[in-house]
């Protein structure tokens, strides 16, 4: 469907700025950080099909022998001067207060350029958690359906809903004659509701992914739905486990302290983020063993640990 021309001459140059309605409303009515929310929603979507494009380049550049020098990342990088000309809405002191707001809410995380190249570059970088988004627009539409619910069954004037009739005595008519008693019907017996759906139990791959993932990390989950879930996509369970061995080895050092945070029996196994895991762990796998990329060999049952490292 082709989208239908304005009424209105608008220039090649003209601005648009979109603020969703939904992302006031979880970001607490504060409008500058629903406009940034916005603003960096459009450029992950815009580095997802640059992490495809690169990814893609640097396969073709590992099968020649070379380095994969392409950024694969999701960080992006924006000045202060960027962020304001972009929204309009606001000045870079009500900025910084929206940004903190994000990342306290765990929408975003802010750091320094991730290439360790580059660790003299000071420009502030930000990563978008589409995940952490999408639990509090899910929040927000399930409060919405309860409040529309609580107030079907109230009646304008605040007051609780008269109760049906159907089940209700018949009253005879009093009039000047006598007239027969009435019998009252007796009354129906309230229907049983159905059962709430009782959550199937976790399947035993599960249940073996999860210790297999609390045993390397040495922390406690108990969670079992997200690894279902990619579980019933036709991902094995000695998939899961080199992604948990190349987590504990490798993510352990890339990340640092975001490590604790991310790293957990729900993140690594979203479908899009295991799918990049999985690729780099069975890469990290084919690498000669040193001290920097030592793994547990979850296929074969074989320890190889470096002499410095203990996971």
């Amino acid at each position: 469907m082709t989208q239908r021309a304005s009424c209105l001459r608008r220039s090649a140059e003209d601005h648009f700025l979109q603020i969703h309605q939904d992302d006031i409303d979880i970001c607490e009515g504060n409008v500058t950080a629903a406009a940034l929310l916005s603003f960096f929603e459009w450029w992950h979507n815009h580095k997802l099909i640059q992490q495809e494009k690169a990814r893609q380049a640097n396969d073709v550049a590992e099968i020649h022998g070379e380095l994969r020098s392409q950024d694969e990342s999701l960080w992006q990088w924006h000045t202060e001067a960027e962020m304001e000309a972009a929204i309009k809405i606001a000045g870079r002191k009500t900025i910084a207060t929206a940004i903190k707001w994000l990342e306290t809410h765990k929408f975003i995380t802010t750091g320094r350029n991730p290439n360790p190249r580059f660790a003299f570059d000071r420009t502030r970088f930000f990563l978008l958690h589409p995940e952490c988004v999408n639990t509090a627009l899910e929040g927000l539409e399930a409060s919405r359906k309860n409040t529309l619910s609580s107030r079907k069954n109230t009646s304008p004037c605040g007051k609780k809903a008269a109760p049906s009739r159907q089940n209700t005595a018949t009253i005879p008519e009093i009039t000047p004659k006598i007239t027969p008693e009435t019998k009252t019907p007796p009354l129906t017996p309230p229907t049983e509701g159905k059962r709430p759906h009782k959550k199937a139990p976790p399947s035993p791959e599960a249940i073996e992914v999860l210790t297999y993932l609390c045993a390397k990390t040495g922390r406690s989950f108990t969670k079992t739905e997200q690894i279902d879930t990619l579980l019933k996509t036709g991902v094995l369970v000695e998939d899961c486990k080199v992604v948990i061995d190349f987590g504990v080895v490798v993510l352990q050092q890339e990340w640092g302290d975001k490590y604790e945070r991310y790293f957990d029996n729900v993140t690594p196994f979203r479908p899009l983020n295991f799918d990049r895991y999985h690729a780099r762990a069975l890469q990290w796998r084919k690498t000669p063993l040193t001290a920097q990329n030592g793994y547990v060999d979850s296929l074969s049952g074989e320890t190889i640990i470096p002499r410095k490292m203990v996971l």
